[in-house]
């Protein structure tokens, strides 16, 4: 009885092994665009390669390899460079000058800065969504549950300005005295949090362009459509383009960033659409 009970766990191991099948596949995956003060797009490229060990009992797929990369290229997609890695799964990116910012994919977000020729590497705490001032010295940022704060660019002074435990989203004014963010409704505040004005509810991620600071661009939620506001008359114009919960505003105007499958960039009149990375 034995041997019989041993010899069909030999069989089965047997077969296991002779019905096993090994299989590699890579994906690459597109994170976090944003723009560069000269409207070149910068992204963090994921490189994934998987094993997937087929046998008579099923399946199996893991990750062997998980790279990131910091990527450059022109506004239509070509020009592409391979800047360096880059640590983590990141959530957001951020350029102003020859610096950047960026939060990685946690509970509580990381956040730390570098300059864009991979030196300067400097871990600053935890955070989300940070967002360089224009001359790049200073962030504001969300924190989770504790509402918007600002520090400076090696984080000493930080500081809360936004008690608010919904507040998210900040996006600093192309001249350095307003910051736009997100709680129930879109509000426009100075740096030191005094609410200018608010925006109405169901408005997110806010996105200022540098050609004209009394601009301000944010979408709507279910479905997304993307809109942009004279802070100074209160006029609306609604784009031809259906949104992303995270549409980013060239620093000329003329374009966005933005996401249907996979991220593009695209005018502002819905035309001239090129995908970063077809």
């Amino acid at each position: 009885m034995r041997n019989r009970i041993m010899i069909i766990a030999i069989v089965g191991i047997v077969l296991i092994v002779v019905g096993c099948r090994v299989e590699y596949s890579e994906k690459n995956t597109i994170m976090a665009p944003a723009w560069k003060d000269d409207g070149k797009v910068l992204y963090v490229k994921r490189y994934t390669r998987y094993k997937t060990t087929y046998n008579t009992l099923g399946e199996d797929c893991v990750i062997v390899a998980d790279t990131f990369y910091l990527m450059k290229c022109d506004s239509d997609g070509n020009n592409k460079e391979e800047l360096f890695p880059i640590r983590g799964k990141v959530l957001s990116l951020n350029s102003s000058g020859e610096w950047i910012a960026v939060s990685t994919i946690s509970d509580t977000g990381g956040i730390y800065v570098m300059k864009l020729d991979g030196s300067g590497l400097q871990l600053l705490g935890e955070g989300l969504y940070p967002d360089l001032s224009p001359d790049g010295s200073k962030i504001v940022y969300a924190k989770r549950n504790e509402g918007i704060w600002i520090m400076n660019r090696d984080g000493s002074g930080d500081h809360q300005i936004v008690s608010d435990t919904t507040a998210s989203y900040p996006a600093w004014s192309p001249d350095d005295t307003l910051i736009a963010y997100v709680s129930n409704e879109l509000k426009i505040i100075d740096t030191n949090g005094i609410i200018i004005k608010s925006l109405g509810t169901w408005k997110i991620t806010p996105s200022w362009s540098k050609s004209d600071e009394s601009k301000l661009m944010y979408s709507t939620s279910h479905p997304y459509w993307i809109h942009i506001v004279n802070l100074l008359s209160s006029i609306v114009d609604t784009l031809n383009i259906t949104g992303s919960h995270y549409a980013r505003w060239s620093p000329d105007g003329e374009k966005l960033i933005n996401y249907d499958t996979t991220w593009y960039v695209i005018n502002i009149d819905g035309t001239d659409k090129h995908y970063i990375e077809p």
